[in-house]
């Protein structure tokens, strides 16, 4: 898709943190497939090469909602060693099932937000 081809453009280009914070359905196998590898946020404390990893969350909640306004969640942003920008690829808005609010809960401690619509 647009999004996740401007979230790899950014990421291998310049210099920014991804972070897949699609826990409904996240997006492995489309980084993967572009030379990306995952670093779970148990694998935080080494230096990240931004052109090559990405980090993926280690759990997939049921309800993504409360995970995004729990501590864990802004703990990892927290802990993160970066100084950089940070891109953060959020689920959908609007799925077959309904509207989601996902995004807006994982994209909470974002200063800029771009929205791409499908």
């Amino acid at each position: 898709s647009g999004a996740l081809r401007f979230a790899l453009d950014k990421a291998k280009n310049e210099n920014f943190l991804l972070i897949d914070a699609d826990l409904r359905s996240p997006n492995d196998f489309e980084f993967s497939s572009f030379g990306m590898n995952r670093v779970s946020t148990n694998e935080l404390n080494a230096k990240l090469d931004t052109s090559s990893a990405y980090i993926g969350f280690d759990r997939y909640a049921e309800n993504p909602g409360e995970f995004y306004v729990s501590d864990d969640y802004r703990k990892i942003f927290n802990s993160l060693d970066y100084d950089g920008k940070i891109l953060i690829v959020t689920p959908p808005i609007n799925t077959l099932s309904g509207r989601l609010y996902d995004p807006f809960l994982a994209s909470a401690f974002a200063s800029e937000v771009i929205v791409f619509k499908q």
